[in-house]
């Protein structure tokens, strides 16, 4: 699995799912002992990154071009998204699902004043409710919808063709790279073949990454 192209993190998920199997086995008799499993050294990673923070300059390029790919009547939805995304850090699958009012899905919690992110226990990993603080330009951002507006998923890019059509994830990034390219903003560029990748989605994750690593310090 080193050698091809799994991660080191799906590797062990994998091995601790072939322990817990070999557990029961031999819980049940099935194995006299749980044999022992040596743990592999982690693979080298000499894998750059395909991308890169986008500039704030950059950035303001990719909000002018939005029009010039879903339309002057959809761009303000697009728009929202990608500052959104801008300002959150939030994966893009994340963000399309995330909610003004539903409780068995990650929701957007006002209880308090100041917005958090609330998960219910079925979608978490721990199976606990948990809340999550969000950036304060992010909750800024949030606190700007007018509280009437505050129902249904926070961000919904609009189709070009049907209005009432929900977009795919793999749609909604489809678009937003055509934003990047428009924009000319480049982010990687494969020194072996020398193909162009635009900014994407991801790449607002980046940059939040970035602004964000400057002000906080790392556990130790």
């Amino acid at each position: 699995m080193q050698k091809g192209d799994r991660s080191e993190s799906t590797i062990a998920s994998y091995l601790a799912h072939l322990r817990a199997a070999l557990s029961w086995a031999a819980g049940v008799g099935i194995l006299a002992a749980v044999p022992r499993i040596q743990k592999p050294k982690r693979a080298k990673n000499n894998k750059k990154p395909k991308g890169r923070a986008p500039t704030d300059d950059e950035f303001k390029r990719i909000l002018d071009a939005i029009p010039k790919i879903v339309g002057e009547v959809r761009a303000d939805s697009w728009r929202h998204l990608i500052v959104g995304l801008w300002w959150s850090g939030l994966r893009l699958g994340e963000a399309l699902e995330l909610w003004w009012d539903r409780d068995d899905k990650v929701v957007v919690d006002l209880t308090g004043g100041r917005p958090i992110l609330r998960i219910p226990a079925e979608l978490e990993k721990g199976h606990r409710d948990r809340l999550l603080p969000v950036a304060p330009e992010f909750a800024e951002f949030l606190l700007k919808t007018p509280p009437g507006e505050r129902t249904g998923r926070v961000f919904r890019p609009q189709a070009q063709r049907n209005r009432g059509v929900r977009l795919t994830p793999n749609r909604v990034i489809k678009i937003i790279s055509m934003i990047g390219e428009e924009a000319k903003v480049v982010v990687h560029v494969e020194s072996a073949t020398g193909k162009v990748k635009y900014a994407s989605a991801h790449d607002f994750r980046r940059a939040f990454g970035d602004r964000w690593a400057l002000r906080v310090m790392p556990r130790s």
